[in-house]
């Protein structure tokens, strides 16, 4: 793996997008292990930082904030991004994961005149600023009109994004919370923020990810299947706007899948990868705990299951 005839040959560059801290491993973290041992480049964002998330019990004190909690599973990623062999680590909002604003309002403003448009992301010929104020230089890459829906044609080339003085100030997304509406399956929460991701704008998440894209270059972007794995609301938007970039921009969009009996699913079967896998699970202890076998976990909350290495991919655009 990958074969010649894999979905995944010749691929050199991987982009996944998860929801929170530890869906990278519990999502086929067998995979992005994998790909690095076979010389890809895997790069990860992870669009929140699972302030939401129950804690094991014992693990931190009980009167933990939100923010402090976060900075804990900002350390606990860094070890799973470790283990997994993940070369580069992205937060969603924050540079170079931030579109510039002319970017993300011109995915935004359907109200603005195309030539008008074009000019202020690519400049007139395409090689001048992002807009007046930036002093980044553009060069064709990614088509943000497309994201849009929009005609034109102008791109926003890696270069653009690379520098800090191109992005609006970071911003974090906070983790949206769930509630479990039935066995094995996550609805939305009894209440909302105003900061979650969910609750962002749509087109300023495309933008965020376009702008990574621009910097990555991926050849396949990985992220949920149109459930969101098991219907995490955080996981369905992750996918709704990955599915947007990879459209817009003309890259492969792989859904990860569980079940290897459907259609035009590659499955993988990595279970030389376990230990890989155990250890990016073990860097997660807020959130869950490994048997000592290694062939269980209990989450937070309690629910057990197995620690799946093998996994599917199925190319969706």
């Amino acid at each position: 793996m990958p074969e010649r005839d894999s979905l995944l040959a010749g691929v050199r560059r991987v982009l996944v997008v998860h929801a929170h801290p530890d869906d990278e491993v519990l999502a086929g973290g067998a995979l992005l292990r994998e790909l690095h041992d076979r010389g890809v480049r895997v790069a990860l964002v992870t669009c929140s930082r699972g302030e939401a998330g129950e804690i094991v019990d014992g693990v931190l004190p009980d009167r933990t904030s939100e923010a402090e909690l976060a900075e804990v599973r900002e350390r606990e990623v860094r070890g799973s991004v470790e283990a997994l062999g993940i070369a580069a680590h992205y937060w969603l909002g924050t540079p170079p994961a931030r579109a510039a604003s002319s970017v993300a309002d011109a995915i935004a403003g359907p109200d603005a005149e195309a030539g008008e448009d074009a000019d202020a992301i690519a400049g007139a010929d395409a090689g001048t600023a992002i807009g007046a104020d930036t002093g980044t230089k553009a060069n064709a890459d990614v088509n943000v009109h497309g994201l849009a829906g929009a005609g034109t044609s102008a791109y926003v080339r890696a270069d653009a994004f690379a520098e800090a003085t191109a992005f609006t100030d970071a911003r974090i997304y906070r983790d949206s919370g769930m509630q479990w509406v039935r066995p094995g399956v996550a609805g939305p929460a009894d209440s909302s923020d105003a900061r979650s991701f969910t609750a962002a704008p749509l087109a300023e998440v495309v933008a965020d990810l376009a702008a990574v894209v621009a910097v990555e270059r991926p050849e396949v972007i990985v992220s949920y299947d149109d459930a969101g794995g098991y219907g995490h609301p955080d996981h369905l938007r992750a996918r709704e706007a990955t599915l947007a970039v990879a459209r817009a921009s003309g890259i492969r969009f792989a859904e990860l899948i569980d079940d290897p009996s459907l259609p035009d699913t590659e499955w993988f079967d990595l279970e030389h990868q376990r230990a890989a896998v155990l250890e990016a699970l073990r860097s997660h202890r807020t959130q869950l705990t490994v048997d000592a076998d290694g062939r269980q976990l209990t989450h937070s909350g309690g629910q057990r299951q197995h620690v799946e290495t093998d996994i599917g991919l199925r190319i969706v655009t």
